[in-house]
């Protein structure tokens, strides 16, 4: 079996994985299993996450898990098209299905990754992973090393997804909301959007 074959038969048997994304290294789960989302939600608790995030190749994949205005929609389709993929995220209410069954937050981030590797995973599972982040806390914009993350987190995983890939940012995802219809900085990281707001 390969390598990516065994990570997505994980994901879609409850399974939790660690893997490198843009900045830092996410803890991901597939948001269609109840059981490792519950966990994922625990952990987010725990580490003082603010939400969920969801990491996708595709727009199409995060439709479901979102509820945008006219202008969010407007605006989601502008910031994708200027600066994904790549180490932004953005705050969008949940959409009723997401919150009602799933999530306990109105509103989820969304991130479409330019690591390769995390790439493949999500193309091969064919959806969005449901993500919190495992190389700092809250607000913080430091980044930690491969080892540091693994040491704090692989043992609570079902499998490390190793990376060779140095990771090129020094500073967290730049995080903004366009909840209510107003773009909002929650979080300055390496990525300046200034010139678009």
């Amino acid at each position: 079996m390969s390598f990516i074959k065994r990570v997505i038969n994980i994901l879609n048997n409850d399974g939790t994985i660690l893997v490198p994304s843009d900045t830092h290294f996410a803890i991901a789960v597939n948001p269609n299993s109840a059981k490792a989302l519950d966990w994922l939600v625990n952990q987010k608790s725990i580490l003082n996450v603010k939400e969920i995030t969801f990491c996708f190749t595709e727009l199409e994949q995060i439709w479901d898990w979102i509820d945008v205005s006219a202008w969010e929609r407007i605006q989601l389709d502008i910031l994708s098209n200027t600066f994904w993929p790549g180490p932004l995220k953005i705050s969008l209410k949940a959409s009723e299905a997401a919150f009602n069954n799933i999530l306990p937050d109105k509103s989820i981030a969304v991130v479409c990754v330019k690591n390769a590797i995390f790439r493949e995973i999500i193309t091969v599972l064919g959806m969005a992973l449901a993500v919190i982040p495992a190389g700092y806390y809250g607000n913080s914009t430091k980044l930690v090393s491969f080892t540091k993350a693994r040491e704090g987190f692989g043992t609570a995983v079902d499998l490390v997804v190793p990376t060779r890939n140095k990771n090129m940012q020094t500073k967290a995802t730049t995080h903004i909301s366009l909840i209510n219809d107003t773009i909002t900085i929650l979080r300055q990281g390496e990525l300046d959007i200034t010139d678009y707001l």
